[in-house]
């Protein structure tokens, strides 16, 4: 089963120099799992577009979706076996601690 963790942080956020190793120490396990596929960090939500189309007409604004006090900053995209061990796996990463991480299981369409 896949799931998406969504890294979620207030606007003002900025990860301290001293998080990058435990990040990169989670990233490693979670591949030595065999769990985790891909994951990024995003660029500053003040970068972010927005499109909508509405019949024939296309919106393009900058900015997020909605206006909100935290952001989704980054993602982890996993495959566990089941939710509880997608949700083990999350509670080690090390942004649990300082802000959220929601646990999205993806629908499976293959």
């Amino acid at each position: 089963m896949r799931f998406m963790l969504l890294i979620c942080n207030n606007d003002s956020f900025r990860p301290p120099p001293a998080l990058e190793p435990e990040v990169i120490a989670w990233v490693e396990e979670a591949k030595r799992r065999g769990a985790r596929i891909s994951g990024s960090r995003f660029r500053p939500v003040a970068e972010a577009k927005t499109m909508r189309i509405r019949g024939d007409e296309r919106s393009l604004v900058d900015g997020p979706v909605v206006q909100a006090k935290e952001r989704v900053t980054g993602y982890e995209l996993i495959d566990c076996p089941s939710v509880e061990e997608a949700i083990e796996l999350a509670s080690t990463h090390p942004m649990a601690a300082l802000g959220a991480i929601e646990i999205r299981q993806l629908w499976q369409v293959d």
